[in-house]
């Protein structure tokens, strides 16, 4: 309404109107109502990906609790039946209606398990499996864009700048529903910057050296050509991307099935000399080891690790023996459908790799041609692939460095659990107890530590307070025994994401209370980046720090956000202030200092 705050005002007044139509979800009257958080998580001995990995249950049927979704202002309500779909959506409309917001019952639809377009995708949860999918429409879109490309490059491949960005953009859209898509779209981007300097004759960076002697002055977006042309792999890609689209519907992409699909866990590494891998099998451990050949001997560390987990990977799905579910291309009166047949956890201790998989792409050739293999297996043999980052330190105890370097007398390779390498479904609370003392230790006299369970993500850290009560069906913490207490999430690392995400609608709601979040460095490529926009300081705990709350034994360091209470007057915010900024150098050379302790830095925050 033409005043700064006013975005924030409104999505404040919006989450506080979703949390009046929740009300208090422990009434067995309400349709939200739940009683059980039911956490499903990889590295649990009983996980069974057929499950979401978090869900509200009211254990009175078994079945997940109501609820609903809401993309800017359209709210799309969810119920296990239709009954009960119908009523979340009286309650979200009656309440509406009482708060005056305004709300046109006429445009609802009934409930159904085809429910049509909504944020970007069309979300199927019938024939016993979710899924996503894009509308007709955007399909022949897409596949009109990349056949002009296609004649565009058989008649001289030159490109008008502004037309191909444009159609750059729609498949970028696109790929938010198939993001195994991402890495063929390389050729357009390599296309539309091509003009630039510091690039070969392929359109890619220059890097190092020979980026140094190229003369080449760099060129703002602002002086772009009108006209660009093709480089050599836009081809490829197009060629690979009409294969994609050649099917007639848009395929759905199954993100949940109820079919038994197999889990597997593995890890791989590469040392100077050699390379290994291990996987969990169904009769026991499958391990490869080797040393590396003459042509691979002299490239770098990142390309040897992710080139080892790629053939690593290639080999154990060439030996899976299930039925192919996942069919790429089927007849025309039949529409594709990208399912999953394995699930496959793999570790590694090289961040590069993580994050150029969890892209979909990098800037190094080399690096992204084994990011292509990696998402061709993704699609044409059914495999769901998890990358994630650990520290080396617990690559040596699992056993696969020594099992690089020839030993075959560590860790896994000695008998012990692969499970036990595998703390995902572990907070940082349940490994390490200390730490809700040390916690303690540091705040001030006037913050209680209120440590939160995924029992109370929901309810209790939405800054409820222990001691809040209901007040016309909304929550009213706002006194001086709310503002009292330090909420302390905690979270298993598997569903990190969730809890930051509750973090989130906590901080928007209510700016005035203290939150305290902390979790182990796994799977960060999930969370991390939303953390740190959501937090006033980050830093990390290594494992085996001075204050003893976090040991060597849990080898990856310990990832602390603190939000702080807003400022009365601009900047409101604390983060990136002086005094933050300063404390947060301070914490970063601990480690390096003999003196140094953690506690003492953020006793003096306080």
């Amino acid at each position: 309404m033409g005043l700064k705050p006013s975005p924030y005002g409104c999505t404040r007044m919006q989450l506080l109107a979703e949390e009046r139509i929740r009300g208090d979800m422990t009434q067995p009257g309400n349709p939200f109502y739940f009683d059980q958080i039911r956490l499903n998580l990889p590295g649990d001995p009983s996980y069974d990906p057929r499950l979401p990995k978090i869900s509200k249950v009211d254990s009175r049927g078994g079945t997940i609790a109501g609820d609903f979704a809401t993309y800017v202002d359209d709210l799309r309500p969810v119920g296990s039946t239709q009954r009960h779909c119908l009523a979340v959506s009286r309650r979200i409309g009656t309440v509406l209606c009482f708060l005056g917001v305004q709300d046109a019952l006429r445009k609802r639809s009934a409930p159904s398990l085809r429910a049509g377009a909504w944020a970007g995708s069309v979300i199927h949860t019938d024939q016993d499996a979710v899924s996503v999918s894009v509308t007709q429409e955007k399909w022949e879109r897409a596949r009109e864009y990349l056949v002009d490309i296609r004649s565009i490059l058989d008649s001289g491949g030159v490109f008008d700048f502004k037309t191909l960005e444009k159609q750059r953009g729609f498949l970028v859209y696109v790929t938010r529903t198939y993001p195994a898509l991402v890495p063929f779209l390389k050729g357009i981007h390599l296309t539309m910057d091509n003009w630039r300097g510091n690039r070969d004759p392929e359109g890619w960076k220059l890097m190092g050296e020979l980026a140094a002697h190229q003369s080449t002055p760099a060129v703002s977006y602002a002086n772009h050509p009108a006209t660009v042309s093709a480089v050599p792999r836009l081809k490829g890609d197009i060629d690979n991307l009409l294969f994609l689209f050649d099917a007639p519907h848009p395929p759905r992409r199954v993100i949940r099935s109820t079919r038994l699909i197999a889990v597997f866990y593995g890890y791989g590494d590469a040392s100077g000399q050699g390379f290994g891998s291990t996987f969990t099998d169904p009769q026991g451990l499958e391990y490869t080891y080797g040393i590396w050949g003459d042509d691979l001997v002299g490239c770098s560390s990142n390309f040897r690790e992710l080139y080892n987990l790629t053939e690593s990977l290639s080999d154990k799905v060439s030996k899976l023996k299930f039925p192919h579910l996942h069919q790429l291309v089927e007849s025309l009166e039949r529409q594709v459908t990208l399912q999953p047949e394995s699930e496959i956890y793999l570790f590694t201790d090289n961040a590069v790799a993580e994050g150029a998989f969890f892209r979909g792409t990098s800037s190094n050739k080399l690096l992204f041609q084994l990011i292509v293999r990696l998402k061709h297996l993704e699609l044409h043999q059914g495999v769901q692939l998890h990358m994630i980052h650990v520290s080396g330190r617990r690559m040596q105890a699992q056993g696969t460095d020594s099992l690089s370097r020839g030993d075959l007398a560590t860790g896994v390779m000695r008998n012990q659990d692969m499970l036990s390498f595998i703390p995902l479904h572990l907070s940082a609370a349940e490994r390490s107890p200390q730490l809700l003392t040390w916690c303690q230790s540091w705040l001030p006299a006037s913050l209680t530590l209120l440590p939160l369970s995924p029992n109370t993500w929901f309810t209790l850290g939405h800054g409820h307070g222990p001691q809040g009560e209901l007040v016309d069906g909304l929550w009213a913490p706002v006194t001086v025994a709310a503002i009292s207490y330090a909420y302390l999430w905690t979270p298993p690392p598997a569903v990190a994401d969730v809890a930051v995400e509750q973090l989130a609608y906590s901080r928007h709601k209510r700016p005035e209370i203290v939150h305290i979040f902390i979790c182990p460095r796994l799977m960060t490529h999930r969370w991390r980046k939303r953390l740190f926009k959501l937090s006033d300081l980050v830093f990390n705990v290594p494992a085996g720090c001075r204050d003893g709350t976090w040991p060597a034994s849990m080898f990856e360091p310990l990832v602390v956000g603190l939000i702080l209470p807003f400022l009365s007057a601009p900047p409101w915010l604390r983060r990136n202030t002086p005094p933050i900024l300063d404390l947060a150098g301070q914490l970063r050379g601990v480690c390096s200092s003999p003196q140094g302790h953690f506690r003492d830095l953020l006793c003096q925050l306080w």
